[in-house]
């Protein structure tokens, strides 16, 4: 299994954000990912957004290249459990389905001192194949409305 990964920790101030969009367009960039960074920096500047916004905490930012997928968490000190989805009239609150979109899998784990948001893309030019997503076995998180798995 091809295995490489990159922290970093960033504390709860707006300027974090886009510290943390350069941290992964730079680890990326550094694999040799540059394909997937815009995407990846999207997603990642959301979740870490919502880190600031909802948890009010540091938070880390880890990028993993998995196989074929590049996964990408953004980890905070608030364990709350439950996110909440935008009503059709709110104003904000658009950043989570949007990752559902971009990405090729995603989900939230927790434990009892933090909460973990991850999205899954695919590692330019490896080919995974056109398999089907296969549904959820026993002992598999169940999704939730947007197709997220809920660890924890």
């Amino acid at each position: 299994m091809d295995r490489q990964t990159a922290s970093a920790t960033f504390p709860s101030a707006a300027a974090a954000v886009a510290d943390a969009r350069r941290f992964v367009r730079k680890v990326l960039a550094d694999w040799g990912m540059d394909e997937a960074a815009d995407d990846a920096v999207l997603a990642t500047s959301e979740l870490a957004t919502n880190a600031i916004a909802y948890a009010g905490t540091s938070f880390e930012v880890s990028c993993r290249l998995e196989d074929g997928d590049i996964k990408i968490e953004v980890r905070d000190r608030h364990p709350t459990r439950g996110i909440e989805m935008p009503g059709v009239t709110a104003s904000s609150g658009r950043g989570l389905p949007s990752i559902a979109r971009l990405a090729a899998s995603w989900g939230v784990s927790y434990d009892r001192r933090t909460k973990g948001v991850w999205f899954r893309i695919p590692r330019p030019g490896v080919t995974t194949g056109a398999e089907p997503a296969a549904a959820a076995g026993p002992g598999d998180p169940e999704p939730d409305a947007l197709g997220a798995a809920v660890v924890g």
